[in-house]
């Protein structure tokens, strides 16, 4: 656990990308859960966007 802390407060941006990719992930299931399809998942991740600003 140790070695990954240390890598990823190293490389931000990869940490950025990893944050990013777990955001796009939840808002697709949360789309395709809660909506059932209707309201896309990139909507959903730029609610979650801006609720996280």
């Amino acid at each position: 656990m140790e070695l990954i802390t240390d890598v990823l407060t190293k490389n931000r941006l990869v940490l950025a990308f990893a944050l990013i990719a777990a955001v796009m992930w939840v808002s697709y299931k949360l789309s395709d859960r809660l909506t059932a399809g209707r309201l896309h998942g990139s909507a959903v991740a730029i609610i979650i966007g801006l609720v996280l600003a």
